[in-house]
């Protein structure tokens, strides 16, 4: 369907998706970034996901005073349930994803539109703020976004098959997504309690033939709100392996995991970035009851075989040693023993994050510091002259 033809359809540039549950103390500002927008050429659908609270009324309320605002109920599922619902509820050419506690810049819609555009994108990345609800501090996000390891646009996982899974992490929040791509894949969101979006990106980025990207960041992601799912890792504590397993086991299926040529490098990427998940979340967990679990997810047979295959590569194709020596301390291990490398992650893993904690507080004293971060915001045209 031509531009023009979805006008006089009434069908608008953007559908914004969010779903909603008990997010009342944020709502309202999320609301209020999505009202902002320069583009105004949009509908937003709020999926409320079962809530108690005060968040069905306030999406009422935008809902009568904004008629390109719109409220579906479901029983409580989960986020990706609600994620498919306003895909099948969607009329929009593109697709953005918001949680509900986020809020994004004016700008937002505008920037990455005219991104996808231009290029002709099945899917836009860009950066993105964290905002530390406790501290009431701001950072850019620069785990989440290697600008710098992208290609030019457009391109392809075909052109980084050796880092599809690291160059831009399994979140949806900060993209863009064409929605007849969506549909056309039959690109579906995990109905699953945690990690239900790993699934949906891994398998946009690996069929997307046009992926753009902006070299800047629009979306403000709140960090310590009590109730999320980055918040509640022991709640469903192997839904990270569960995601993985199964965009694992899609991948395979339509012949883009292998172990020959561009399929081989796309598993050492993914198998690099799913070792470091794993090592992260066992090193996260607050109780030997979660950690247990999902060891038994990982290890299905009881051996030191993983359910993904992490003996498949050799040692030497994984960048991280540490993590992998980590790993294998807890491959073939039972109960106590397994337990007693528990401690040894944990504690590998906050002596790590100390040491990167205190480097960084030496670096942000400095001035240098202060402007090589500006220098790195610059669009990548700017750096070129500047030789950076």
């Amino acid at each position: 369907m031509s531009e023009n033809d979805e006008r006089k359809c009434g069908n608008p540039k953007v559908s914004i998706i969010v779903p909603v549950y008990n997010t009342e103390a944020y709502l309202e500002q999320c609301i209020q970034s999505i009202r902002a927008q320069d583009l105004a050429d949009f509908e937003a659908i709020f999926v409320d996901d079962g809530s108690d609270d005060r968040s069905v009324a306030i999406i009422e309320a935008a809902v009568a005073e904004d008629g390109r605002f719109q409220l579906l109920h479901q029983d409580h599922k989960s986020a990706g349930a609600a994620r498919n619902k306003g895909i099948d509820a969607s009329k929009g050419k593109y697709l953005l994803f918001l949680d509900s506690d986020d809020w994004i810049d004016p700008d937002m819609l505008s920037a990455l539109v005219a991104n996808a555009e231009r290029y002709g994108s099945d899917m836009v990345v860009s950066g993105a703020y964290e905002f530390d609800d406790d501290k009431g501090t701001e950072r850019y996000a620069t785990w989440m976004y290697h600008y710098d390891q992208l290609p030019p646009s457009p391109f392809s996982w075909r052109d980084i098959p050796n880092r599809i899974f690291t160059a831009f992490p399994s979140l949806v929040w900060n993209k863009l997504f064409r929605r007849q791509f969506v549909i056309d894949e039959g690109i579906r969101f995990q109905e699953i309690p945690r990690s239900n979006d790993v699934y949906f990106m891994g398998l946009s980025s690996l069929t997307a033939e046009r992926i753009s990207a902006v070299d800047n960041g629009y979306i403000h992601h709140r960090l310590s709100n009590p109730t999320s799912c980055q918040a509640t890792k022991d709640f469903y504590p192997h839904g990270f392996l569960e995601a993985r397993i199964a965009l694992q086991a899609e991948l395979k299926r339509r012949g883009l995991y292998g172990d020959e040529g561009e399929q081989l490098q796309v598993k050492t990427d993914f198998l690099n970035q799913a070792l470091r998940t794993t090592m992260h979340m066992l090193g996260s967990f607050k109780n030997a009851d979660s950690f247990q679990g999902t060891c038994e997810v990982l290890f299905p047979e009881g051996g030191s075989k993983s359910a993904l295959g992490f003996e498949e590569l050799g040692d030497d194709a994984y960048r991280n040693q540490t993590q992998l020596k980590m790993y294998k301390a807890l491959a073939g291990a039972k109960d106590d023993e397994r337990l007693f490398g528990w401690s040894m992650c944990v504690y590998e893993i906050m002596k790590a994050r100390q040491a990167r904690s205190d480097r960084m507080e030496r670096l942000e004293k400095t001035g240098a510091y202060r402007v090589a971060r500006k220098l790195m915001r610059l669009p990548r045209a700017v750096k070129r002259r500047l030789r950076l």
